[in-house]
């Protein structure tokens, strides 16, 4: 529940005033370093991958290249997580990274064709 606290958090904090923006990034680095694979035994309590909220926040930030090793992160906990996809291929375009843009666009296309 810890992990779904933080992210709340976080959110909260990236939609408010831009001047308290910095503080979004404590609640989802908390959020990314509680959440842990799901055992064999029960499904994962939370869907999303916490470092796709960094990933948002260092977009928001206009920090790309960190924005993109968090989505990056992402995917390796998560690989065909959809929003880390989208989140990636967004650094990518802002980064101007064409070539990286345009592989990113083809893997969320055969994601889509599955």
């Amino acid at each position: 529940m810890e992990v779904l606290a933080s992210e709340l958090n976080g959110n909260k904090t990236l939609a408010g005033p831009k001047e308290r923006i910095g503080t979004a990034y404590n609640w989802f680095a908390s959020a990314t370093d509680r959440q842990r694979p799901a055992s064999m035994m029960l499904p994962p309590l939370v869907l999303t991958p916490m470092a796709t909220r960094l990933g948002e926040y260092y977009l928001a930030k206009d920090q790309t290249t960190q924005a993109i090793e968090s989505y990056q992160r992402a995917l390796a906990a998560f690989p065909n997580d959809m929003n880390a996809l989208l989140g990636l291929k967004k650094a990518y375009q802002k980064a101007k990274l064409t070539k990286e843009t345009a592989d990113t666009e083809q893997k969320i296309q055969e994601l889509k064709a599955q």
